[in-house]
């Protein structure tokens, strides 16, 4: 990293020393080389924080550079866009110059390239890019190249995002338990605490009731009815009869209060109680 001086004097003359630099060793550990051009740039920044308090001078504005457009696309991105490596780095990055102005350069006028090419004391000591930087910084800054950064969509270390599908056809609930009993209580359970998370004033405590398992059970028997007999729970909430292909044609259906498909036909003359007269149509299994 390279850190340069831009001054003028009174009449007019522009000029550009360099005043530090610091490189460091790539990591034995095998890192991509978009990740050392991050890191690069995070050393930029911890270095140019730590002279500027040092030169007892103002300076009227502080410019960065980096020769990779992906950095910059991290660095105008925010941090919770890119994976932990990235983020933490792009964070610190942020704080440490949200007062500097981030520019793209071409890699052939980026002289810090010359410390990970190396190069002799010979050629170094003629070479004027090192010491003055690229021929344009001696100029003003309405003479320096601007290039416009594509933000790309989906750079490289875009966080992924997990998402959560449920699937409203699976009773994998229903058919993990073991027993009638069993799902009833735990049903009973959940609705239990639902109801308790909605309603923070009037908490329901104590046991299950009798109310509360039956409703599980009604719950359970509902979705069920949804899942397998979706085309005759719709026809018959609209008001039309099944269709002529559907299984519960002869046991002439409806929908009761509750929603659950019941058993229609004679047998709605007999004496008997109504869960005996109309029975919950389920499916064999």
């Amino acid at each position: 990293m390279c850190v340069y001086i831009h001054s003028g004097n009174a009449s007019g003359n522009l000029h550009s020393q360099l005043l530090c630099s610091k490189s460091r060793v790539s990591p034995v550990k095998h890192v991509s080389i978009p990740r050392l051009e991050l890191c690069s740039a995070q050393l930029l920044a911890t270095l140019i924080t730590k002279v500027l308090p040092i030169l007892f001078m103002p300076m009227d504005s502080v410019h960065l550079w980096t020769d990779s457009r992906l950095v910059l696309t991290w660095l105008q991105g925010h941090p919770t866009r890119w994976n932990t490596y990235v983020a933490n780095r792009v964070s610190e990055i942020q704080d440490t110059t949200s007062n500097f102005i981030w520019h793209h350069v071409a890699s052939e006028d980026n002289p810090a390239g010359i410390l990970p090419r190396g190069s002799n004391p010979e050629e170094l000591h003629h070479n004027s890019q090192w010491w003055n930087g690229p021929s344009w910084l001696a100029q003003g800054e309405e003479l320096w190249p601007h290039s416009n950064i594509v933000i790309e969509e989906t750079p490289i270390e875009q966080r992924k995002h997990n998402v959560c599908v449920a699937n409203t056809n699976s009773l994998g609930e229903i058919l993990r338990l073991s027993s009638l009993k069993q799902l009833k209580r735990v049903t009973a359970y959940c609705l239990h605490f639902t109801y308790n998370a909605r309603n923070t004033k009037d908490k329901k405590g104590g046991n299950l009731t009798v109310d509360e398992t039956e409703e599980a059970f009604l719950r359970c028997v509902r979705r069920t009815q949804e899942v397998f007999y979706t085309d005759e729970l719709r026809d018959l909430q609209a008001g039309r009869p099944v269709k002529n292909s559907s299984k519960l044609l002869f046991l002439h259906p409806f929908v009761d209060k509750d929603g659950l498909i019941r058993v229609g036909g004679r047998l709605q003359a007999a004496v008997l109680d109504y869960d005996q007269k109309h029975q919950v149509i389920l499916p064999s299994k």
